[in-house]
């Protein structure tokens, strides 16, 4: 991991890649809290579950500051906390409000084009 200087000077990518129940989700916290000023885009299994699931783990330690992007229309069934987007222009726009943090899951639309689109 790295220090926080690091992100005023260029931006890179951080894979953290492991097994089921070793630890990703506490190392991945660790470097978005060592790197607060830059942007994090986290990229969970393909659910929605997932991305919810490491919402509630982020929003433990960030506050509500998180943007969750998924292809879900409607708010209505998930959390009211999270700051939603369904497309990339809706995660821009919570990354102009604020936001710095950013869930979305491993579907291949989010790989093939949203990711590089950010």
């Amino acid at each position: 991991m790295s220090d926080n200087s690091q992100c005023n000077d260029f931006k890179y990518l951080c894979a953290i890649i492991r097994k089921p129940q070793e630890g990703k989700t506490f190392i991945c916290l660790e470097n978005i809290r060592e790197n607060a000023d830059c942007y994090h885009l986290i990229i969970t299994m393909n659910t929605i579950k997932s991305n919810l699931q490491f919402f509630e783990r982020a929003k433990e330690r960030f506050g509500e500051k998180i943007c969750v992007f998924n292809s879900k229309t409607s708010k209505k069934d998930q959390n009211k906390d999270f700051l939603h987007a369904k497309d990339v222009s809706g995660v821009k726009r919570n990354l102009i409000n604020g936001a710095e943090v950013v869930i979305m899951c491993a579907h291949p639309k989010r790989f093939d084009s949203s990711i590089l689109d950010l």
